[in-house]
């Protein structure tokens, strides 16, 4: 664990990548807007990309819609399933991670 929070630690110096995959999960960044394939109840988590990031978060095909949600680490995650097959991210502020489990492929 400590290795993977160095390495979180290390994206506010040399930037976000477009993907980080662990062994257990897939992490996406949305910076402003980003569309996803995937399959309705899927389950995933919105993450903050920075220990200090604060964002709004937007996305309305999920069990739990998001309007205007405030992330930030104290809050640390939000989980949510999918509704549909394409879901609509869109993010003011600093970047997000959208966190898939791997183990949550679907069908």
């Amino acid at each position: 664990m400590d290795h993977l929070l160095q390495t979180y630690s290390l994206f506010g110096r040399y930037g976000l990548p477009l993907a980080w995959h662990t062994k257990y999960e897939s992490l996406y960044s949305v910076h402003r807007e980003r569309r996803f394939i995937t399959s309705a109840g899927r389950t995933l988590s919105f993450l903050p990309a920075s220990f200090t990031g604060r964002s709004i978060v937007n996305a309305s095909e999920l069990v739990w819609p998001l309007e205007s949600y405030q992330l930030t680490t104290k809050s640390i995650s939000l989980s949510n399933r999918t509704t549909a097959d394409l879901l609509n991210v869109t993010v003011e502020g600093d970047p997000i991670f959208l966190c898939f489990p791997v183990a949550d492929i679907g069908p």
